[in-house]
């Protein structure tokens, strides 16, 4: 994720940047030819019915403490945190439910402000963290000291209820022994002085920080470094808010409680992280749940509050999970050797991980992405320390997290699916044994192992290592092995990459393993020789929206990839039809989000031409895919399936654009993979193969005019593959 320079941004719930595609190739659009992909009532020629059986069946692989008098301040000795022992929320507390009825807030809990003016008001104030945060872009471990607290309970003019006095003590000295632990012991929070059921001319109805700046004034406090006024109310706060803080300069703030719930020490303990310059805790949320992105398009945004396995995130009963060790970086927490500096990474390296909520130096990875130069960390969360009761299930594993989320201030969590999950709190924030994170610019972390003590992780910036396979002679556009016969590439659930050589007659030969790892990419294509070596290559989009081209060895197998463009999350279908232009290298075809097909030609050496918008009004299409030359007239065409199931083809013009249409098959809604591997046996027609929702594998043969001559079940229990197009 492209960490955004986020001084600028509005912390206003979820943040959702419209960006273009990026650099390397770049899908922007021009206007050109716009063939309709509207269905025409001509006759069907044949149905996807299959007629005979299987040729083959290639089956894939798997305190009591002193009181005032009302209104009194008395000033008193620093009560230790680790001393301070009572209840930890009263019987009314308060269900995060019942304050959140329509759900959490969309809106900031926290501003950084300047010096105060008579009235309680800051001359100077902002909700972005990195604005106003003294540690700017990074923390400082000289920072050390007691913040001394004025704890100031309120009577609301409009309200006769009380604040708990007891519960109120007990959260500073809860948030005194948290941060504590945080900064070695260089930081703490102690009761210096009590205001109880100080008489304010705020009244209940009034907004937070009227409530906050009425108080401020009546008090006279003003901030100056290593103090905190900390003043609770009876009464909720009408904006929803379980809790409001104020801060100045790292050291010192204000926090304004309302009725206290379960949720007030956890509370109090993140608005002192919030005194201590930090913003929250935030992660990456996409609709295709991809775990990291490149820039905030295509459904990508950031969910406020959202990494809810640390403090700073949405709030919890009693827990105060550990900050991830992106805000122990940036803040300048701890000792200052708990997070190992791995640097730009290079090959493959292996790193082992400690529990992060532990003790032990190195206990964290970081490391920096050598094409993207952005900074990423690998922590271990299990159940230690303050983790105990948040890291479980599948929030205890490996967790990936980077500085800045809303803020730079903020911290954005990396999760194994960054689809929009339901409820306050994420269940799978961490990635477990067996599982691989991927950078948008294509640098692996395997999670190699994971028990409560340790994981293991390999940080990898090639990934995709080459195969080798027993040499044969040269071949087509799908030819991977080069024996004259069109081969399948499929990818299994496992992440391995098959090869299916065919046979002149039409069967199978025996299926070789060419890769693993690729259950990264979510399209895979079989574009013929992209590079210009005369072998063909294999074209593979990542989940984070990287291009990459593997070039072909001749052999069947392929070499290592090479990323080729970014910025391709954005295309809701790919297509390789062989040379579409006309200049004899083969091209691209893309589908954008509001049906524009654009024409993306190959320069011949693996990279491309000048790009073309060559129609619009496909995205009612549920299929794109290409058999290269169907019709016979040696002119690369496209296929594409409506909702209604009708097979349509449109012929190319052998210049990048189309001829009239025609279709050639209807009932089609029912098959759920497509490939167009050429001439499929002896004849010399380009064929379609085709695989139905039972995992039936079908091949349609064509007639070398642009129609089916029938079809005829060729494999099964292709269900679980993922067949290159």
């Amino acid at each position: 994720m492209l960490s955004l320079q986020r001084s600028t941004a509005a912390l206003t719930g979820v943040l959702l940047l419209a960006a273009g595609l990026s650099a390397g190739v770049h899908p922007a659009v021009a206007q050109s030819v716009q063939p309709s992909p509207i269905a025409t009532q001509e006759p069907a020629v044949t149905s996807p019915a299959a007629t005979q059986e299987p040729v083959q069946s290639p089956v894939p692989q798997d305190v009591s403490l002193a009181e005032s008098t009302t209104g009194e301040v008395v000033p008193v000795e620093a009560v230790p945190a680790e001393v301070a022992t009572v209840e930890e929320a009263p019987a009314e507390a308060a269900d995060i439910h019942e304050l959140f009825p329509d759900g959490f807030p969309a809106h900031p809990d926290h501003t950084f402000e300047g010096p105060l003016a008579k009235d309680g008001r800051s001359f100077t104030s902002t909700t972005e963290g990195a604005a106003m945060s003294p540690l700017g872009a990074g923390g400082t471990l000289s920072r050390a000291g007691d913040i001394k607290v004025r704890l100031v309970t309120v009577d609301l003019a409009d309200s006769t209820a009380t604040v708990p006095r007891a519960t109120a003590e007990n959260s500073i000295a809860v948030s005194s022994t948290y941060w504590r632990s945080m900064s070695n012991g260089r930081l703490s929070m102690s009761v210096a002085s009590r205001v109880w059921d100080h008489k304010s001319a705020a009244k209940s109805t009034d907004s937070y920080d009227q409530i906050m700046n009425k108080v401020t004034s009546e008090l006279r406090w003003s901030y100056s470094p290593y103090t905190a006024l900390v003043v609770f109310i009876p009464t909720p706060l009408k904006e929803g808010y379980l809790g409001y803080g104020w801060s100045s300069n790292g050291t010192s703030g204000r926090i304004l409680m309302p009725q206290v719930s379960n949720f007030t020490t956890n509370v109090v303990t993140h608005e002192f992280g919030h005194v201590l310059g930090l913003m929250h805790s935030d992660s990456l949320q996409c609709t295709s749940g991809q775990p990291d992105t490149a820039s905030f398009s295509s459904g990508c945004s950031i969910r406020s509050y959202g990494d809810t396995s640390d403090l700073m995130g949405i709030s919890r009963w009693f827990e105060t999970p550990a900050i991830s060790s992106s805000f122990w970086d940036y803040g300048g927490f701890g000792r200052g050797d708990e997070i190992r500096n791995a640097g730009v990474a290079s090959g493959s390296k292996t790193y082992t991980l400690y529990p992060w909520a532990g003790s032990a130096s190195n206990r964290a990875v970081k490391f920096t992405d050598p094409r993207s130069g952005e900074t990423y960390y690998l922590e271990l969360r299990t159940p230690v320390g303050f983790d105990a009761g948040t890291a479980i299930l599948g929030n205890r594993g490996v967790k990936i997290v980077q500085s800045g989320g809303l803020t730079e201030a903020s911290s954005l969590l990396l999760m194994p699916s960054s689809k929009p999950y339901s409820g306050y709190y994420a269940e799978n924030t961490a990635w477990q044994a067996g599982s691989t994170f991927m950078t948008h610019a294509g640098t692996a972390v395997r999670i190699n192992s994971v028990s409560n003590t340790s994981a293991s992780v390999t940080i990898d910036t090639n990934p995709y290592p080459a195969a080798t396979i027993p040499s044969a002679t040269s071949g087509g556009r799908t030819d991977m092995n080069r024996d004259g016969n069109p081969d399948i590439v499929a990818r299994d659930s496992a992440g391995r990459l098959w090869m299916y050589p065919s046979t002149a007659s039409g069967t199978f030969g025996r299926k070789m393993q060419i890769g693993s790892g690729w259950n990264i990419m979510n399209m895979i294509l079989l574009p013929g020789d992209f590079s210009g070596d005369g072998i063909p290559d294999v074209l593979a989009r990542d989940k984070g929206g990287l291009l990459w081209l593997y070039a072909g060895t001749g052999t069947g197998g392929v070499k290592a990839g090479v990323q080729v463009g970014s910025g391709w999350s954005g295309m809701t279908a790919l297509v390789t039809p062989g040379d579409f232009s006309g200049d004899g290298f083969p091209d691209l075809l893309a589908r954008s989000g509001d049906g524009g097909l654009h024409l993306y030609p190959g320069n011949g050496r693996g990279g491309w031409g000048s790009k073309a918008k060559i129609g619009h009004g496909w995205s009612g299409m549920t299929a794109l895919l290409s058999t290269g030359d169907f019709n016979g007239d040696g002119k690369s065409d496209l296929f594409a399936r409506d909702s209604s199931g009708a097979l349509y083809l449109y012929p190319g013009n052998g210049r990048g654009g189309f001829l009239p249409k025609s279709q050639p098959g209807r009932g089609w809604n029912g098959m759920t993979a497509f490939a167009g591997p050429g001439p499929w046996g002896s004849d010399s027609n380009a064929d379609l193969l085709a695989r139905n929702s039972n995992g039936d594998l079908f091949l349609y043969s064509g007639n070398g005019s642009g129609s089916f001559t029938g079809g005829q079940k060729i494999g099964q229990g292709w269900n679980g593959m993922y067949i290159a197009e």
